[in-house]
């Protein structure tokens, strides 16, 4: 990561400065192997080839492509352009009245080689090993990154692979600084939304719970609900600790929580934004990712880490294998459980757990299952066996819910007084052995009841 932070800034220097229409080659074949070695799939495919032949079939052809654009004017007119789609977004101002113009019209066509070269270095060795074949690629790789990394004017009128529709938007570098650093990239655009309930409902989280849940937590209290949605994409080496420690620099109050931060689908971005194109590109590790933060404009926001709705733990320390499942409520949702059980609606109670419980029994029950498998010799699960399993436990976990009911209740009803931040459920399976284990064959739950969240 350090080498290509170093070969990314030697090059945006080199675009940035040379003679106007210069074709960098040089340039552009000593910063190509910066960009294969920071991913696998591209240094397999390179070593198939030959790393000298893949990067002197690539180096001229992108030089050639970008040298109208390479130079000190070219580069401020670039930066201008871009700047007035984000100078007040991206805090971009003082960079243009500390004359950083220049480098980031460069940083722009920086990232369109960058994406294209990795785009090409992914390709099957045997469309890397036909030139022509290569050269098509490429050419259509260019055309694509572009659209994301230059402003839509200054592209030509056949360029089709736009992502957004209506106002253009494009994506720099993030953090900004003069360390030159980068570990993501952000969408010039913010997006203003009107969130009905039921998309709230259909946009689900990492963690299993739906946006509805999660704004009804933060004190939303009517619908629709007008917000702004924040657009990130990932580099080699993203985390999302950088995209909260740097994203919360401006803010008041303490930094975001990396749990603030979803992955953006096709789907979500559809739902959410009426922009499929902006979803992420699956199946690209390290690059492509898209990433979504949710804001509400006024809203006081309550810095304090986002918890995982639910927790497995699988213990095999005992004669029998037990399989914990801990089901952790927020605050608003552990008072509306004290006041159904204080209004003693036990068929309203019954059916909030139930449509909780199967809803993360298929979401995020799986793939937490299949984690604590995989540690265990003998028991790993398919993910189709994951999914079969997880949802005969959610069905035992509700059959558990509606039989223990009213002995719950007195437990339901402390945990949703106590001053603990919310209550956690635990429902505790076990096995007869690990064979019954491996086939999800689990006795009936005992339920646990506590306030505050666990996940011993």
């Amino acid at each position: 990561m350090a080498r290509l932070d170093a070969a990314r800034a030697e090059l945006v220097d080199r675009i940035a400065e040379a003679a106007p229409g210069s074709v960098i080659t040089a340039e552009l074949e000593q910063f190509l192997p910066a960009v294969m070695a920071a991913l696998p799939m591209i240094r397999t495919g390179i070593r198939v080839i030959g790393r000298e032949k893949v990067v002197g079939l690539i180096a001229k052809p992108l030089a050639e492509l970008i040298k109208g654009h390479v130079g000190p004017e070219a580069s401020r007119r670039l930066a201008r352009a871009i700047a007035d789609k984000g100078l007040g977004l991206l805090s971009l101002e003082a960079e243009a009245q500390a004359g950083g113009y220049g480098r980031l019209g460069a940083e722009a066509l920086a990232s369109t080689l960058e994406d294209t070269i990795r785009a090409v270095g992914q390709l099957p060795p045997e469309s890397q090993a036909e030139p022509l074949r290569l050269q098509a690629e490429l050419q259509e790789a260019f055309a694509e990154a572009a659209a994301r990394h230059l402003p839509s004017e200054l592209l030509r009128a056949d360029v089709g692979a736009l992502e957004l529709e209506g106002e253009s938007a494009v994506w720099v570098l993030m953090p900004r600084g003069p360390s030159r650093r980068y570990r993501y990239r952000k969408c010039t655009r913010i997006f203003p939304v009107r969130i009905g309930r039921q998309v709230a409902r259909a946009v689900v989280l990492a963690d299993g719970e739906t946006l509805e849940e999660r704004l009804l937590d933060e004190g939303a209290s009517g619908w629709p609900l007008e917000a702004e949605v924040h657009v990130y994409e990932s580099l080699p080496g993203t985390h999302l600790g950088h995209l909260a420690a740097a994203e919360g620099e401006d803010l008041a109050g303490g930094p975001l929580d990396a749990g603030e931060f979803e992955e953006l689908t096709p789907r979500i971005a559809s739902l959410l934004l009426n922009q499929p194109g902006l979803g992420g590109r699956p199946g690209a590790p390290g690059m492509g990712r898209r990433w979504y933060r949710v804001a509400v404009p006024g809203r006081p926001r309550h810095h304090r880490r986002r918890h995982k709705r639910l927790l497995v733990r699988l213990l095999l320390t005992g004669p029998r294998p037990v399989l914990r499942v801990h089901l952790r409520l927020g605050e608003r949702s552990s008072h509306r459980i004290g006041e159904l059980v204080a209004q003693r609606a036990d068929v309203r109670l019954v059916a909030g757990f139930r449509a909780l419980i199967l809803g993360v029994a298929q979401r995020s029950l799986p793939t937490r299952l299949a984690r604590q498998f995989q540690r265990t010799p003998g028991v790993a699960l398919s993910a189709e066996q994951a999914q079969s399993v997880a949802a005969a436990l959610g069905e035992r976990m509700v059959a558990a819910i509606s039989a223990q009911l009213r002995t719950l209740g007195p437990s339901l009803a402390a945990a949703a007084r106590d001053p603990k931040a919310g209550m956690t459920l635990t429902f505790e399976f076990g096995f007869a052995d690990r064979a019954a284990l491996a086939a999800g064959r689990a006795d009936a739950p005992t339920i646990t009841v506590r306030p505050g969240r666990h996940h011993d």
